[in-house]
């Protein structure tokens, strides 16, 4: 008699623990509807939240490369003007590559073009010290450095201990002497000031309006700061 009853609670517990195919396929759908839906929901509202963020940072980094750019290019003309490099140095033509091959200056000069948004640009330029006596070679500028469509130049300002003045943006010109390679600051009228400081503000097209101030000074100094 124990031996019947064994079996049978052995042969109610196996049946238990048999599941139906019905059962088994019902069990093997990963997601109902309506999970999916919730997944979906939260997915977009972090969506919503992260994309502009990224689109701040982006910007942010754009107008801090964009100052770091402006800065290399303001030592590389330094740095020229000091070193006294040439103006062509495979030039000779009936000229020996000496001091009348060297460039009198190497400039940093900023551009616009229109448009909407107008483009941005800045390039080193060489200045030939003996222009008036031909065929000496057309200064070979270094490549142009395009700001990104981001950032653009807010305002340029030229000041000394007395005055404050605006200066228009295109066109504007760092200029570094060959012999003290101090900075002569290129603002138009009025011309007759020495100018002992450049600030040239930059800031984002669209977005927070974070703002980045390249300062030059005519002893020779480069520095760059958030903007006041």
């Amino acid at each position: 008699m124990p031996q019947i009853t064994t079996f049978v609670i052995n042969l109610s517990l196996t049946f238990c623990q048999r599941k139906s195919p019905a059962k088994l396929r019902h069990t093997s759908i990963g997601f109902t509807l309506i999970e999916l839906l919730v997944v979906v929901s939260i997915m977009a509202s972090i969506a919503v939240i992260l994309i502009p963020q990224y689109t701040v940072f982006n910007n942010t980094q754009d107008l801090y490369n964009t100052s770091t750019q402006l800065q290399t290019a303001l030592r590389t003309a330094q740095n020229n003007a000091a070193s006294g490099v040439v103006c062509d140095p495979t030039y000779e033509g009936g000229f020996s590559a000496d001091a009348k091959n060297k460039a009198s200056s190497w400039d940093v000069v900023l551009s616009v073009t229109g448009g909407t948004p107008p483009s941005y640009s800045f390039q080193v330029v060489p200045e030939c010290a003996n222009t008036t006596n031909p065929p000496l070679p057309t200064p070979q500028p270094l490549a142009a450095y395009a700001f990104p469509t981001s950032i653009n130049v807010l305002n340029v300002t030229c000041s000394n201990s007395v005055l404050t003045y605006d200066q228009p943006i295109n066109d504007f010109k760092i200029q570094y002497s060959n012999i003290t390679a101090d900075a002569v600051i290129g603002c138009g009228s009025p011309t007759t000031y020495d100018w002992t400081k450049a600030t040239i503000k930059l800031g984002q097209t669209h977005g927070a309006g974070y703002t980045a101030c390249v300062i030059v000074d005519k002893g020779g100094g480069i520095s760059a700061t958030d903007c006041p």
